[in-house]
């Protein structure tokens, strides 16, 4: 299960400086050759409750800007003698209490125009402290080296009622942290900052060639032997997501074609190799976002045959999903994880976005939203009862899942997540993503797998859809002729044997 274990990956992989991994034949062995190292601390110099409590009500006075003059001395000594201590302890209790005293004094002081800019000046320059190396090598736990890195993350520069601008000044350090090869941790909230950075358009263009260069280096380099797999395709993931944003920012400009350049011949391995299917569905999306370059006509061809064959696959795996579910269906989802097995990673229009195949409101895989017919009604009126809200919970997963895996495929087909409703859209002649780099040869093929995919989605829309079994019977005329339109471009033939496995899949079937 994915996300039920991200956080976990990222931890252990960032604990196991001390555990040498040895590769033979596939098969990986896992041998502890030292102690743990250890770690500094910070002592903690407030120790007396009467005395902790004093000083906290002398730090929340400075941080409210309302004496007489701004003075940041309660606050450096608050968090010298007590909070960032605090954060350098094993302790989990103290770690987790000086990490929500911090987050909360954050969103109070970046309200504040005067002290918010000298206090995030002296924040970072105590986190930096916290996340980095002394000059004998020594570093904090990477607990606490990964809380500096979050915290960081975190600081903005300005805060309206419309937006909250990023803290230019720590560009710096999240460049530092997703170049450095000892702490996963780090790596991990260096993208996720940075995402939110060049999101916000604040970044600079010579800013902008650094992160990308490192961003490929990142991106080419082998998976360090101490880094779990999930965990090395969930950081790639995270590097195509940032490189993405980066070439989505103006396509005429030297970071945006320094960002497709990286990304082009990665993307292509990815959808060709088909070793995770989430990090597929990432790839899938990235292709269909940006104008990528540089593919040769052969490189083309695997693309288009790596997609169907993908198309095949997911297929394939979501009716067998189905069936071994439906037997056991009682309303708590599909048993194993499906939403681990078929995607759910990170969606490249960011959480909740658009495309994110049930995770955004109104997105094609809502339960709720604009994607299926019977929404709500207009104005102040009583919205329609939407026969969706009343589908059994795995029913809704099944399709949400589905929605989510064939947008990504559809996206990468001609650039758009599923067929355009809009009249001057639907007009529009300008091919993109793989139809725009198709040969007059395949593009009929790639237009008719298309029209396949565009159907399954429709049919996954059907209002009729009461049960898994009716779910596998609106879509079983799309299944078929996706499969058809797949054959037709890896040059294979179905036979009898599949053809007989299709007809009689039903989800009560025996297996």
């Amino acid at each position: 299960m994915r996300r039920r274990t991200l956080s976990s990956l990222l931890v252990q992989s960032s604990l196991l400086g001390a555990v040498s991994l040895a590769t033979g034949f596939g098969l990986l062995e896992a041998k502890a050759i030292a102690q743990a190292p250890s770690f500094k601390q910070k002592e903690v110099k407030l120790k007396v409750p009467k005395e902790i409590a004093e000083k906290a009500s002398e730090k929340n006075k400075a941080r409210s800007g309302k004496t007489e003059k701004l003075d940041l001395t309660p606050l450096d000594e608050y968090y010298r003698d007590f909070l960032i201590p605090n954060l350098t302890q094993p302790s989990p209790e103290l770690v987790n209490g000086a990490r929500r005293e911090i987050l909360e004094d954050i969103e109070a002081i970046e309200k504040n125009k005067d002290l918010s800019p000298k206090f995030n000046a002296s924040f970072i320059a105590q986190m930096r402290e916290l996340a980095g190396k002394d000059k004998d090598g020594k570093t904090f736990s990477p607990q606490a080296r990964i809380n500096a890195a979050i915290l960081i993350g975190r600081l903005n520069s300005e805060v309206t009622s419309k937006e909250a601008k990023p803290e230019k000044l720590v560009l710096q350090s999240l460049l530092e942290f997703i170049d450095q090869k000892e702490n996963d941790g780090l790596i991990f909230s260096g993208l996720s900052s940075l995402a939110r950075h060049v999101k916000a358009g604040f970044v600079t263009e010579p800013v902008l060639n650094k992160f990308v260069s490192v961003l490929q280096s990142q991106l080419a380099g082998p998976a360090p032997v101490t880094r779990d797999p999930d965990a090395h395709y969930y950081l790639t993931e995270q590097v195509i997501y940032c490189l993405t944003e980066i070439a989505k920012l103006d396509p005429d400009k030297g970071p945006s074609k320094l960002a497709v350049t990286a990304l082009t011949p990665a993307l292509l391995k990815i959808i060709d190799e088909q070793k995770s299917e989430w990090l597929v569905e990432t790839a899938l999306q990235s292709f269909g976002t940006i104008k990528t370059s540089n593919l040769t006509p052969e490189e083309v061809i695997t693309l288009e045959k790596a997609i169907a064959k993908f198309v095949k696959q997911s297929l394939k795996d979501w009716k067998k999903r189905v069936s071994s579910s439906a037997g056991s269906a009682t309303g708590t989802g599909y048993p194993g994880g499906m939403g681990a097995m078929m995607g759910g990673g990170a969606d490249l229009a960011g959480p909740g976005g658009p495309g994110s195949g049930g995770s955004g409101k109104g997105g094609p895989g809502t339960d709720g939203g604009d994607a299926y017919p019977g929404g709500s009604g207009p104005g102040g009126a009583k919205p329609k009862k939407n026969p969706v809200e009343e589908q059994p919970k795995e029913v809704k997963n099944a399709r949400r899942i589905a929605h989510q895996r064939f947008e990504r495929i559809h996206l990468a087909l001609n650039g758009a997540p599923k067929k355009p409703t809009n009249a001057l859209a639907a007009s529009s002649n300008v091919d993109k993503a793989l139809l725009a780099l198709i040969s007059a040869e395949e593009k009929e093929k790639v237009t008719g797998l298309l029209a396949k995919v565009e159907l399954f989605q429709e049919e996954l829309n059907e209002h009729t859809i009461k049960d898994l079994a009716s779910l596998t019977l609106a879509v079983s005329k799309s299944v078929k002729e996706l499969r058809v339109a797949c054959d037709l471009i890896l040059g294979e033939k179905k036979t009898a044997v599949v053809e007989t496995e299709d007809d009689a899949f039903s989800p009560s079937a025996p297996r």
